[in-house]
């Protein structure tokens, strides 16, 4: 008769193959989830040794050979479906092998800048449609709510489905990646050097980034303001090709009104979020992102190890989310305030003031 140890052994190694992870598929079409990997298993919360299955992969899409596949748990839904306020981004590092980015959808929590995680989306790419097939089925699964606003990237292909899908909600583009694009242009149109040595120059930029803070009504007059004290020969070919073009918007045939650039103006405005006290960025998301990283442990997991990190994850989440239900939020940095605080005052005083010393203290204000 096997010994104790003998069976405890064999106990262990039949645990382990029942539990133990399909292969990796090759191709998505290949891919086929088992139902341990669809749900959460815990503790019966009412005591017992039962355990209690909630669903956790919501949508599987198939768009010819490809997938889609959508995690949340159900209170995250509902959640989404009752804030007003939505924050969409991508990341890279945590997609698994066959898909390119792991797309996540948060609610804005009550009246702060705090995020809450609500929805994790693998997809296949960033294709316009499969954009919107996965918008399409998230607003399937809030019962058909739309958000008010939607923070995002400035992905040209993103904008396109959110207004396809959510046509009534204001797109609000993140300031953090337009200040970001600004300056990655900046280099590539060989003036990074140029703006880093004078501080002339310096200002400059800043006050150009300065635009987003203008009322949306009046940034292309304060545009073509600015133009008048700024040094167009280090600046022309940067604002001919790239600024224009994207974001302020290049003049007609006829040399008069700008339409709108790639980016719609109210995409990039932040004066009327300034004075409401909104999101101006989707750092925040971001954070969340920074943390899934780390959860990963590594760039591009095995689909199992995603599902069962990201699982994990929305644990951690959802504890969370349980405390600041009880008003244990944590609070934003003394910093972080006061620099809101200085904006806030600046905007507020817009009509007082000059259109280029207003544009000089919002510049001044982004130096910080």
């Amino acid at each position: 008769m096997p010994s104790k140890q003998a069976l405890n052994q064999q106990v262990q190694r039949t645990r382990q193959e029942v539990f133990k992870a399909p292969e990796n598929p090759r191709h998505l079409r290949d891919l086929v989830i088992p139902h341990r990997f669809k749900v959460h298993q815990k503790r019966d919360s009412f005591g017992g040794e039962n355990v209690v299955e909630e669903r956790f992969l919501q949508s599987e899409i198939t768009i010819g050979n490809s997938k889609i596949l959508i995690f949340a748990r159900q209170q995250f839904l509902d959640l989404l479906a009752d804030t007003d306020n939505w924050l969409g981004d991508g990341t890279f590092k945590s997609a698994p092998p066959l898909f390119t980015q792991l797309f996540t959808i948060h609610a804005k929590w009550r009246n702060t800048h705090r995020v809450v995680p609500c929805i994790y989306a693998i997809l296949p790419d960033k294709l316009e449609s499969t954009y919107a097939a996965m918008f399409h089925e998230v607003r399937r699964l809030v019962y058909d709510s739309s958000p008010t606003s939607f923070s995002c990237d400035y992905e040209l292909s993103l904008l396109n489905a959110i207004r396809e899908v959510f046509p009534a909600t204001e797109i609000w583009g993140c300031y953090f990646h337009f200040s970001q694009n600004f300056r990655r242009n900046l280099g590539e149109y060989g003036l990074q050097a140029g703006v880093d040595n004078n501080p002339a120059l310096a200002l400059q930029a800043r006050m150009l980034r300065a635009l987003a803070f203008v009322p949306e009504e009046d940034m292309v007059l304060a545009y073509e303001e600015l133009l008048l004290h700024i040094q167009i020969p280090f600046w022309r070919n940067f604002l001919i090709q790239y600024f224009e073009v994207y974001y302020i918007g290049e003049p007609d045939h006829y040399g008069g009104a700008r339409g709108d650039g790639k980016f719609p103006r109210a995409s990039w405005n932040v004066y009327a979020r300034t004075l409401n006290g909104e999101m101006k960025t989707n750092n925040s998301a971001e954070g969340q992102h920074f943390k899934i990283n780390n959860t990963m442990q590594e760039m591009h997991p095995s689909i199992w190890k995603f599902i069962d990190k990201i699982r994990n994850f929305d644990e951690s989440t959802y504890s969370d989310f349980l405390q600041w239900n009880d008003g244990k939020v944590p609070t934003e940095s003394k910093r972080w305030k006061n620099v809101e605080k200085q904006k806030l005052a600046i905007v507020q005083n817009y009509r007082n003031v000059g259109i280029m010393q207003y544009l000089r203290s919002v510049a001044n204000v982004l130096a910080q």
